[in-house]
């Protein structure tokens, strides 16, 4: 857990065009030390986090690149409380995300309302996947609380304590308790608990199932829609939900075998089933 280090590979294929010899990674989960070995010159590289940004944006060695990375609120949809329709989707429009990355990520971050991200990939008619199926979901606190009071009913309770895992960076404390401050506003008798883990512990507690809420994120491994649909069928790794969905788990699976050929009808396949997963909201 200290870091690492990456050596030049003398058999790859570019190697003329690799200018490192060695890269050592420290790893530091303070953004403040960070920025200090990287103001001593111990460290050439250091990731910023928002009170940063403003101090450095005009440096001519500051650079914002957009990622394709999604993050998430994962539900355990067998928790008491999470198993109930109206309480996911009530959480998941109960949060300010826009306030969340122009405030306190302030990094460049957008807000997504979707699991698929926007400008990742065109489909065979030329249109971009976000463009086509659009936000599905958005911060709406009056309706999050209309669908809150209805869970609760349905539920027969009036209050209810829940855990959020989180990892134990600086970022994701930050996060962590602001996602805790909007829950316990806007969704009267919710508390929410925060429970920060190492990375490796915290994965261990989310295959395990032994959470309620997580923090979580996918990076594309290839550039499909299927790289961030694919996790949430019956029974993937990645899915850790609970969640369980006969017409998803059929529309991903025609996707990824009988409409091969077909490629447009493919498109539309998997345009629907995030369609699906948003209406079922396993994921905030």
């Amino acid at each position: 857990e200290q870091g690492w280090t990456y050596k030049k590979n003398p058999n790859y294929w570019d190697k003329d065009n690799v200018k490192l010899e060695t890269i050592n990674v420290k790893i530091v989960k303070d953004t403040a030390t960070a920025v200090n070995l990287y103001e001593t010159k111990k460290a050439d590289r250091v990731i910023l986090t928002a009170e940063f940004v403003d101090k450095y944006k005009n440096d001519k060695n500051f650079h914002t690149e957009l990622e394709p990375s999604i993050f998430w609120l994962r539900m355990n949809t067998k928790n008491e409380l999470l198993k109930n329709v109206n309480a996911r989707k009530a959480i998941a429009m109960a949060i300010d995300k826009q306030a969340l990355v122009d405030t306190l990520l302030n990094n460049g971050t957008v807000a997504a309302n979707y699991i698929v991200p926007k400008d990742f990939v065109e489909g065979p008619n030329g249109k971009d996947f976000r463009d086509e199926n659009g936000d599905l979901v958005k911060y709406d606190v009056e309706e999050a609380k209309k669908l809150w009071e209805q869970a609760k009913k349905e539920l027969g309770k009036d209050k209810f304590t829940i855990e959020l895992l989180n990892y134990d960076t600086d970022t994701a404390k930050k996060t962590g308790e602001y996602l805790k401050e909007q829950l316990e506003k806007n969704l009267p008798g919710l508390t929410v608990n925060i429970k920060q883990q190492p990375f490796k512990q915290k994965l261990e507690l989310e295959s395990n199932m032994q959470y309620d809420l997580s923090f979580s994120g996918w990076g594309p491994d290839y550039q499909d829609p299927m790289t961030f649909l694919d996790l949430w069928v019956t029974n993937n790794p990645h899915n850790q939900t609970g969640w369980s969905n006969a017409e998803y788990d059929q529309l991903i699976k025609d996707a990824k075998t009988t409409l091969l050929s077909d490629l447009q009808a493919r498109w539309d396949t998997m345009l629907k089933a995030e369609k699906i997963l948003f209406e079922e909201m396993p994921i905030a």
